[in-house]
């Protein structure tokens, strides 16, 4: 693959591997990070700065080159999903087993039909107005609903865990609300229905098969920081960089 042909396409991946788990609509494509590091020359071992990581495009990439890198975003959510999409230490049979907790779980949760009107993530959505405005339509978010319900429920590591969240915010983002994505979001035909656990566990198996592929390259040091990249306390002064890398507006 000629690196230069089209490395302008800001949405063309090069390879889905954890980049999939989850991304925004302006994030660059790893595409963009892998011929980066290539005309750099950085070798395994080099260390690498990203002050505003978002969901983490260039830490994954860095990652499966073994590269070390270091991530900053004020946003919490962005935070989340780049932590989670670098923590490649996970059992793949753990993960299988969860996600069927989950699958029955979320089936008993589904018949509590008056336990998810309370539920605080419902209610914020119900009582927003984004449920009447067709963000997401009643079934779907009652689905979702009882998925987050289920995972909060059920017993397992908090690492899988918050594999199992970022899934969930995923299916959610992408296929069970009616939210798509241009220059700006806007709502789409509204959909009387979605399989939503069908979805999850798509998406879920599929970080599972991940993992087994990045498990070589799961002890490389990756470290996500919530904050301010004007204000850099949360780094040792004391350990240089070899190069930063980071979203084109910057």
């Amino acid at each position: 693959l000629d690196a230069d042909a089209d490395i302008h396409e800001p949405q063309a991946f090069l390879n889905g591997e954890i980049h999939d788990w989850y991304r925004i609509i302006l994030g660059y494509s790893d595409k963009v990070v892998s011929h980066l590091l290539e005309n750099l020359e950085l070798p395994a071992g080099a260390r690498v700065l990203d002050p505003f990581c978002g969901t983490g495009t260039t830490l994954v990439e860095c990652k499966k080159r073994g590269i070390e890198s270091v991530g900053i975003d004020a946003n919490p959510s962005s935070c989340f999903a780049t932590s989670v999409k670098t923590s490649w230490c996970l059992d793949r049979f753990k993960v299988d087993a969860a996600l069927e907790l989950v699958k029955t779980e979320y089936a008993e949760s589904l018949q509590r039909r008056q336990r998810y009107r309370s539920d605080p993530s419902h209610r914020y959505i119900e009582e927003s107005g984004m449920l009447d405005r067709g963000w997401i339509s009643p079934r779907p978010l009652r689905k979702c609903t009882a998925l987050k319900q289920a995972i909060d429920k059920v017993v397992v590591d908090s690492d899988v865990r918050r594999l199992l969240k970022l899934a969930m915010i995923d299916e959610v983002v992408r296929h069970a609300s009616n939210v798509k994505f241009g220059p700006e979001l806007y709502c789409a035909r509204r959909k009387c229905d979605v399989d939503v656990i069908a979805g999850f566990a798509s998406r879920v198996a599929q970080m599972a098969d991940d993992l087994v592929k990045a498990r070589p390259m799961r002890n490389i040091a990756t470290q996500v920081f919530l904050g301010d990249a004007r204000n850099l306390d949360c780094l040792d002064a004391t350990v240089p960089f070899d190069a930063v890398i980071c979203s084109p507006p910057y």
